[in-house]
C-alpha cells in the first residue's frame, strides 16, 4: 500500500480501531499480554532516556515505553490516529507526537537509546520490511535497543485449516498481512546491523477455547503457552541491540 492508501484507510479506521482491536476479550488479553512482555524487556534496565515508537497508531506500546523511558515520541503518518491517542494518553508525561512517515524518520542518525513499533511491520512485504527495520536501526544509538514485533507464519501454516474454517464461519473480512518467520525476521535485523538477543511469543492461537477463564488464569496460561508453544503464536517480539 502507498503511503495516500495508508493514510486514507487509517484516517477512516482511527474511530473505530480501538473497539475493533482490543474490544473483544481475546483482544484485550493481547494487549495485557504484549504490555506485560514489554515492560518485562524494558524493565531489566534503568530508565532509558528517549525512545521513539515508530507508527504507533493509537498507542499500543505507548504504556511501557512512557513508563520506562523520560521522553518518548509517538509518531505516525496519519494524524486521525495520533489523535485518538493524544486523548488516551492526556495525562502522560514526557510524551510528544509527531506526523511522520516511518521510511524516512525525521531524526538524525543515533537519537534514541529506544526504538520500539508494534502491529506495524505486517503491512508491508519482506523487503519493505527489511527497509523499515534499517531505518529504525539508523536512528538507534549504539548499545541502544530495539524492540519489534511481527506477525507469525509459522502458527498460520501449523494451524491454517482450522483458522480458514473459523474466519469463514463468522464472515471475518479478507486479511492482507504479511507474515514472517522467525529466522526470517532474526535474518533482516542482522542484515540491518543489529544483534538480537531475544525472540518472545505474544498472544497465542491455542487461547480461543479458553477465553472463559477468570482473566488471571487465562495469563497464566498464555505466559506458559508462550513459553513451551511459541510456534503457535500469533505475534512474536524481536530484541535486538545495537552494537
Amino acid at each position: 500500500m502507498s503511503n495516500a492508501d495508508l493514510r486514507d484507510f487509517y484516517t477512516e479506521e482511527a474511530g473505530s480501531y480501538e473497539q475493533m482491536r482490543y474490544g473483544s476479550r481475546y483482544g484485550r488479553l493481547f494487549r495485557a499480554m504484549h504490555e506485560a512482555a514489554v515492560n518485562r524487556i524494558l524493565a531489566r534496565d534503568t530508565k532509558w532516556k528517549n525512545a521513539i515508537d515508530v507508527a504507533s497508531g493509537t498507542g499500543q506500546m505507548l504504556p511501557p515505553l512512557v513508563r520506562h523511558t523520560s521522553h518518548v515520541v509517538a509518531n505516525d503518518l496519519t494524524p486521525a490516529m495520533l489523535t485518538v491517542s493524544r486523548k488516551r494518553f492526556a495525562s502522560a508525561d514526557g510524551l510528544a507526537f509527531c506526523v511522520s512517515d516511518a521510511r524516512r524518520l525525521p531524526y538524525p542518525n543515533d537519537a534514541f537509546e529506544l526504538v520500539g513499533s508494534a502491529r506495524f511491520l505486517h503491512l508491508f512485504e519482506n523487503e519493505m520490511q527489511a527497509k523499515l527495520i534499517v531505518e529504525m536501526a539508523r536512528v538507534l544509538a549504539p548499545r541502544g535497543l530495539l524492540v519489534v514485533d511481527f506477525y507469525n507464519l509459522d502458527a498460520r501454516r501449523t494451524l491454517r485449516l482450522p483458522i480458514a474454517l473459523y474466519r469463514a464461519l463468522l464472515r471475518k473480512r479478507p486479511e492482507n498481512d504479511y507474515r514472517v518467520s522467525v529466522p526470517e525476521a532474526k535474518s533482516m535485523i542482522e542484515a540491518a546491523g543489529l544483534e538480537v538477543k531475544e525472540v518472545i511469543g505474544v498472544g497465542n492461537y491455542v487461547l480461543g477455547p479458553f477465553l472463559w477463564l477468570p482473566r488471571a488464569l487465562l495469563l497464566r496460561l498464555a505466559g506458559f503457552l508462550s513459553a513451551h508453544l511459541g510456534v503457535l503464536s500469533e505475534q512474536f517480539i524481536v530484541v535486538a541491540t545495537k552494537p
